[in-house]
């Protein structure tokens, strides 16, 4: 099983979400995600948290977790864990992981490219 934690980062004062693009290169190239990866010996809040700041810079406050979920995605069995991660800052620096980022308001996203589940974890963070 392959645990993945995800940070659906939410910025209060400007009520916008933070969506980033996946790497050309990198799997499901150019669709649009919230930050996040495997989950290793640290904890999956941990987790959430370290990737935001890996992938965007930003410095986040987890204020809500969804139930979990497990998929199957290419005959790989998969467990979400998706945070619903406050930031203060809108000063986003991409690591390599990504081609390019937005601020959207939740309402917008249905106008991206996103990966599969993207609308789910909206859901699951009641967003």
């Amino acid at each position: 099983m392959i645990e993945v934690a995800k940070a659906v980062t939410y910025h209060p004062g400007e009520d916008e979400i933070l969506i980033v693009q996946r790497a050309k290169k990198d799997t499901n190239p150019l669709k649009w995600e919230f930050p996040g990866g495997s989950v290793e010996e640290e904890g999956a809040e941990e987790t959430a948290v370290r990737e935001l700041k890996e992938e965007t810079g930003l410095k986040g406050k987890i204020v809500e977790k969804s139930a979990e979920k497990e998929i199957v995605i290419d005959n790989r069995e998969f467990r979400f864990h998706v945070f619903l991660t406050h930031v203060t800052s809108k000063d986003v620096e991409l690591s390599h992981e990504h081609e390019r980022h937005e601020w959207i308001k939740t309402e917008e996203a249905k106008n991206f490219h996103t990966v599969d589940g993207f609308k789910k974890d909206l859901k699951a963070v009641n967003l």
